[in-house]
């Protein structure tokens, strides 16, 4: 398997774009529920949705790009002393790690903004934007990790033939 071969600009790009590709699903998201598509069970759809997603898509939205930022960083630094069969566990957790901080924050807010939700709002809330972690977090450090790092990523291996990266 060759190790990435992406310039430093390639990287950011890719994790520039899955960042927005990721904050425009937030965006349809949230029309979903003003507009009614998705029934919230509420006398004003908007205001709730005003008042309720969209500060948590916000926080869930920088959350997850600090994270992926952390990574990145962390994988840039780690990169002139990984030795794969020395250091790929421990890499492995730290990924790790960054990843259940981003659930952990991500499901603790929005539990906390949602807990006056009606019943058939709050899965599709939380459910949302644990998706919404996992595309921003888990997929553009998938395709983005740099160097002898590119596929310590769970799943960076299929994410990356997918997205022709590294051929």
């Amino acid at each position: 398997m060759a190790y990435s071969t992406g310039s430093r600009s390639e990287e950011i790009l890719r994790i520039f774009a899955v960042i927005m590709f990721g904050g425009l699903l937030m965006v349809v998201q949230r029309w979903w529920f003003s507009a009614g598509v998705i029934d919230l069970n509420v006398s004003d759809d908007e205001l709730w949705v005003m008042e309720h997603f969209t500060p948590v898509a916000i926080i869930v939205f920088i959350d997850s790009v600090f994270w992926a930022g952390m990574w990145y960083l962390t994988a840039l630094g780690s990169n002139n002393n990984y030795v794969p069969e020395k250091h790929y566990k421990q890499i492995l957790i730290r990924w790790g790690g960054f990843f259940l901080a981003t659930l952990a924050i991500t499901v603790g807010v929005a539990l906390y903004f949602y807990r006056d939700a009606s019943s058939t709002a709050l899965p599709l809330f939380v459910g949302f934007f644990i998706i919404n972690t996992m595309l921003i977090y888990w997929v553009s450090t998938a395709i983005s990790t740099p160097g002898l790092l590119a596929y310590v990523v769970p799943g960076s291996v299929l994410l990356r033939k997918l997205f022709r990266i590294d051929n």
